[in-house]
Formats: structure tokens, sequence, C-alpha cells
């Protein structure tokens, strides 16, 4: 998991000897330097991340049970604190938005693959529903461009998944994208757009 602006990314988390970690670092690009940061307040792995230019949030995830907090990691002083809390504990989810919001959309949940998709608008770090995906499934991935978000692949009735979604960033409505030639999960995504990961 990843957050960052144009200058650094933050990133971490995951999974350690068999237990969740808090533990963050730093990679600067402009000089390939990695450098420890500050971890954030609960360990959680399989989360989802997503940033603005100014802070970056660690939502959901999981710790011995599925989490619905999220925490915010402040670039300028890197300091951690309590953001809003999403509605259900999930985990194996992905995230993907712009500057000014991001959707967290899918993974698992008690009693299987979730659909759910909610949004956080970065200015008032508020959370509400969207549109769910098409089909419910975890271990998906997403990447964004300043105009749409794409949620791919993943598991769906322990099957894998080759399904896209895509979100208007501007509307908010959810479509059908082309789905991907190979059905996969554990991928990862990417945009040339910073943050928009």
């Amino acid at each position: 998991n990843a957050i960052g602006n144009e200058s650094f990314s933050v990133s971490g988390l995951g999974q350690i000897s068999g237990s969740a970690s808090a533990t963050l670092q730093n990679y600067f690009f402009t000089t390939d330097v990695v450098s420890n940061a500050t971890s954030i307040s609960t360990a959680r792995r399989s989360c989802g991340a997503a940033s603005c230019a100014t802070f970056g949030i660690f939502a959901a995830g999981y710790s011995g049970v599925g989490l619905s907090s999220s925490e915010k990691y402040t670039f300028s002083g890197a300091t951690v604190s309590s953001s809003t809390s999403f509605t259900t504990g999930r985990w194996e989810l992905a995230a993907a938005g712009n500057r000014s919001i991001a959707f967290f959309a899918g993974g698992a949940a008690t009693g299987g693959a979730s659909s759910l998709v909610q949004k956080m608008t970065f200015s008032t770090e508020s959370v509400t529903s969207a549109t769910s995906l098409s089909l419910a499934r975890n271990e998906i991935f997403g990447a964004a461009n300043s105009a749409k978000a794409i949620f791919s692949g993943g598991w769906s009735g322990g099957l894998l998944s080759s399904t896209t979604d895509v979100f208007s960033l501007s509307t908010e409505v959810r479509s059908n994208g082309t789905n991907l030639a190979t059905a996969k999960v554990h991928a990862y995504g990417c945009s040339s757009q910073p943050g928009h990961l």
C-alpha cells in the first residue's frame, strides 16, 4: 500500500512474520533514498490507500479481524491521526482517485467478497456510499488518472475474475470497462498522475 505526492511516496504495512504491520517507509524520488516514516496507530494488512496533495489515507484492512477504521498521514510534519471510519470492516480492497476524492472498492468481508464502494472526499474527510461494483470481488486492483478510476480483476465466488469497473471522477457514475485479457489476482495498478494510485 502506498500514498504520496510528487516528491516522495510513503509505503509499507502488509504482513511481517505472520502478523499485520504498522510500519511505513519514505522513498524520495529525486535522491532514491529510503528512510523510516512515522508508523500508523493500528497494524493492518490488505488495506486501501489513496492520497491528495497534502495527506494520504490508509483505510480498512485486516488485523485479526476486518477493520473499518482509517488513518490520515499528513505529509508536512509526517504526522498520523485518526480519520473517518468506513461502514464495514473489509480487507483485500482497492482504492483509486484524484486530488479531490477517492473510491475504496470491493474487498473481503465477513461472509465473502464485497461489492461495496465508498467515496472519501479529501477536503472534509467524509465517507459516503457510491455505486457498487458490478461484481463482488476481493483482491482487486485499482488505478486512476484525473478523469476516471478503474477497478479490475480479483476473486469472485472462488473464481478468478477479469471484470473491470470504471468510475467517472466528475459524475461518480460507474460503467462497465474493457475486461482484462486474463483473469488475475494479486496484481497492482499505477498511473502517470501523482497520487492517483
